[in-house]
């Protein structure tokens, strides 16, 4: 009889393991993991994607390289100024939302200077920017791509500009 109960005993435990239940037959948390840097982030330059963002996805690793060159480029691709783009992520989170305290090209005076905070997300499968503002960020716009707050912040802007308390 302990044979033919074996075979039943691991089919059980292999359902089980399947759907996420544990001994006490809950299930394990699921959802998206969220990752926050402290301060005004984790500052990213073309040489530090992969160690700088190494709890992030390959997809957004490969996003933030594009989007560094992209700045790089956009303020006038100064030999000697790539590595002054920069984006300083503050926080990310699995299923498609990031968010940059700031990205811009920041160095020396022979380098283009300037830049603003931006939110990124997935966009049918896509890592694009979606906001790029260096005031808040727009009630409208959030509520558009469903950035949770835990990524915008606790507060937007109405169309007339005026703060608003934002839920995500």
């Amino acid at each position: 009889m302990a044979t033919a109960l074996r075979p039943v005993t691991v089919a059980s435990a292999l359902i089980a393991a399947l759907l996420g239940l544990t001994a006490c037959g809950s299930t394990t948390p699921s959802g998206p993991k969220l990752i926050t840097y402290p301060g005004d982030g984790v500052t990213v330059t073309i040489k530090n994607v992969g160690s700088a963002l190494k709890d992030t996805s390959p997809e957004f690793r490969a996003f933030i390289t594009r989007q560094l060159h992209e700045l790089w480029v956009s303020g006038g691709s100064v030999p000697g100024c790539e590595a002054s783009a920069l984006i300083s992520l503050t926080a990310y989170r699995t299923d498609g939302f990031a968010n940059a305290s700031d990205e811009g090209v920041f160095g020396s005076d022979t380098c283009a200077r300037g830049g603003n905070n931006a939110l990124y997300a997935q966009v049918g499968g896509t890592w694009k920017e979606i906001i790029g503002t260096q005031s808040g960020y727009g009630c409208a716009d959030l509520r558009k791509y469903k950035v949770p707050a835990a990524i915008a912040g606790s507060s937007c802007l109405d169309k007339a500009g005026n703060p608003q308390r934002y839920k995500g």
